[in-house]
């Protein structure tokens, strides 16, 4: 999984849902080191610009997740935060989709910067003759975590079409079809109250098809202008997480090679070819550290791994370079809140294991 740095705002709509509740939260935001004026003055609207050193990691990220899943004890929470999801809270995205000459337009160039909009997800959009597929891939992650995000994008697609549309179309004929790629939940018939088409689980992937008579119908905000200058500034924006992107990338890629070994900051350093200093300096300017990366690094390592039933734990304990299974089984612990065995059980009960890694 891809790690970045994402605007506080993407956990807007699950604030605001819990302000709706009575939720304190204080309890959304705990445990992600952030200050809570910080959110309420997300919520308040008076925040004008958020400075990078208060960006969440996506660590801090699925922390917000787990609290969400944790605190409103609802199955189906994801569907229900993804309907509250405006193009507001997607910053210069959501005014550069808002202002395209059409909804095929408009979710083309949502796929193609969606990194800017905070997801977690890898989006790709495809146009297949007349029609429009939107394939969602989650990252490595506890399966109900996959299909929490999973449930919440697919919910805001709903939501964004319906606002770009501007009630020019019924609920009923937003998409065409919808295909998930794990078993279907014990809360699937909230699925068919939301998106009322045919819907299908245990599919080879996650996909989107939009309506095609929906298509060419133009937006209803739709501004050349705007479209341009904002498509500009989104493509800007996307060169500055690349920038910022490409050194975890590399250091991620270069552990992911080392499964058997715990290297240091120094000899990471001497990969990069520069100081130990500067790399520390850089890390922390990207809200992580050399320590956790190498814990994530295993942590995936370990996820894909354990989904291979004929993989012992005994031998994954070996292969990612532990001297006890009981060292492992503690790490994998402190990373995940379940021990191996359990997350291996919950693995082949939802049938929906991640992908291996790159």
């Amino acid at each position: 999984m891809e790690h970045y740095l994402a605007n506080p705002a993407i956990c807007l709509p699950g604030l605001k849902l819990a302000r709706e509740k009575g939720l304190d939260i204080s309890l959304l935001i705990g445990n992600m080191g952030l200050s809570e004026p910080l959110f309420q003055n997300l919520l308040d609207g008076t925040l004008l610009k958020v400075d990078t050193s208060e960006f969440l990691s996506t660590i801090q990220q699925l922390q917000f997740l787990k609290n969400l899943q944790r605190y409103f004890k609802d199955p189906a929470i994801g569907l229900t935060i993804g309907r509250s999801s405006n193009f507001a809270d997607l910053g210069i995205l959501g005014l550069t989709m808002l202002s395209a000459p059409s909804l095929r337009q408009a979710m083309l160039v949502g796929a193609l910067y969606s990194r800017i909009g905070g997801t977690l997800n890898q989006i790709q959009c495809q146009e297949k003759d007349d029609k429009l597929v939107i394939t969602v891939t989650a990252p490595v992650l506890e399966p109900h975590l996959q299909r929490y995000i999973i449930e919440e994008q697919f919910s805001a697609f709903a939501s964004y079409i319906t606002e770009l549309l501007h009630h020019q179309t019924s609920s009923e004929s937003l998409f065409e079809r919808l295909c998930f790629a794990y078993p279907e939940p014990i809360h699937s018939g909230r699925y068919r109250d939301l998106f009322r088409c045919p819907i299908s689980f245990s599919s080879d992937s996650n996909e989107c098809w939009i309506n095609p008579q929906n298509l060419a119908t133009p937006a209803a905000y739709a501004n050349a202008a705007s479209f341009a200058a904002c498509s500009i500034l989104c493509q800007n924006a996307m060169d500055s997480l690349r920038e910022k992107d490409a050194i975890i990338r590399e250091l991620k890629s270069w552990l992911t090679s080392l499964p058997q070994e715990f290297p240091k900051l120094d000899q990471a350093a001497l990969q990069l070819g520069i100081n130990s200093r500067a790399l520390r300096r850089k890390l922390e300017d990207l809200n992580t550290s050399f320590t956790r990366l190498v814990a994530e690094t295993k942590d995936e390592q370990a996820k894909f791994l354990l989904t291979k039933a004929d993989v012992s734990i005994q031998d994954i304990s070996e292969l990612l370079g532990y001297s006890e299974v009981a060292n492992f089984r503690r790490a994998f612990k402190a990373w995940t809140g379940v021990t191996p065995q359990h997350y291996r059980k919950s693995s082949q009960a939802n049938n929906s294991p991640p992908p291996p890694l790159a």
